[in-house]
């Protein structure tokens, strides 16, 4: 949310986000009917590559930033004793670094220390949940020198740092808001607009529709990745244009992805556009991925028509 880049799928390792309904979430976290409320945090781990040469900082070190962060923030609550008299279970953090890595930027730019991150938080108790948030954050180097490269590093985790708390605030927050006021944020901007994306569309609310189709045109490919994905849990075809735009001026990678991500929507206009591809595309390979993504699209309309053959006369199939 707000400035942050998304972390990459490879530093994920395959790992999604928790699908928990974030009600479930919200009923095991202190405070959150209110937005002027302190959230408890109990338990904050760190995960760092040891021997990191660019960023040079221990899992200790950077779990004490993350705390000074969180106490600078104002809104979430590290005392022990207001822990040992809560009522419910506080927040567990888990902070996950990628290896920092140094980028050329065109245009005389020059080159950038790089820091990706994730913050995932949980509830414990009977009904444990998580979430993750994910930022990307960067900084110029000042010279080839080790002190200048670690000092970039440095202010590169300390933005991602402010991002993931900021932005995991503003998503506990979001979470207690009723879906009446989460439209409203709809039509702003910045970290509660995303904030309220998010939320509804763990709430499966169609109205979120329209929003995240105008995520398909973001410039950052790991964006329009995540809206794509919510588009395909809502079952949403009316994004089916939108992605088919997509596929026309990305690279090949891109391009199998929206294949799959329309046959995933299917409908009418879906098949029709995955049979031409399949057809008449000029490489072999989208061909092929267009052919599979039809036959997939072809086998669950088949087993869905199957099933509702099959159901019991007067009884309605899921």
């Amino acid at each position: 949310m707000g400035h942050a880049k998304p972390i990459s799928p490879a530093f994920r390792s395959g790992r999604r986000p928790c699908g928990v309904a974030l009600a479930l979430f919200l009923a095991t976290v202190p405070g959150c009917k209110r937005a002027e409320d302190r959230y408890l945090v109990d338990r904050v781990e760190v995960k760092v590559v040891e021997g990191d040469p660019l960023l040079g900082l221990s899992a200790a070190q950077v779990r004490q930033l993350l705390l000074d962060r969180l106490a600078a923030h104002g809104k979430f609550d590290l005392s022990l004793e207001r822990r040992r008299k809560a009522a419910s279970t506080p927040l567990r953090l888990s902070l996950e670094v990628a290896p920092a890595r140094e980028e050329e930027r065109g245009q005389g730019q020059g080159a950038h220390a790089v820091v990706a991150a994730q913050l995932s938080v949980s509830s414990g108790g009977p009904t444990s949940a998580r979430w993750d948030v994910e930022a990307t954050g960067e900084a110029k180097l000042a010279g080839d020198g080790l002190d200048e490269r670690q000092e970039a590093a440095r202010q590169a985790l300390a933005q991602v740092l402010g991002e993931l708390v900021s932005s995991s605030h503003l998503l506990l927050v979001a979470a207690a808001k009723p879906e009446g006021e989460l439209l409203k944020d709809l039509a702003g901007k910045g970290g509660e607009k995303e904030a309220a994306i998010r939320v509804l569309t763990d709430r499966r609310n169609p109205k979120v529709a329209e929003a995240l189709i105008e995520k398909l045109g973001s410039s950052d490919l790991d964006e329009v990745r995540r809206a794509m994905g919510a588009l395909i849990e809502l079952k949403e075809q009316r994004a089916v244009p939108a992605m088919i735009d997509l596929g026309r001026a990305r690279n090949l990678i891109f391009q199998r992805e929206v294949l799959f991500a329309v046959s995933e929507l299917g409908g009418a206009e879906a098949e029709a556009y995955l049979y031409t591809v399949a057809q008449g595309h000029d490489h072999p390979d989208i061909r092929a991925a267009a052919e599979q993504a039809l036959a997939e699209l072809t086998a669950r309309k088949n087993r869905s028509k199957g099933a509702r053959t099959e159901a019991p006369k007067g009884q309605k199939t899921p």
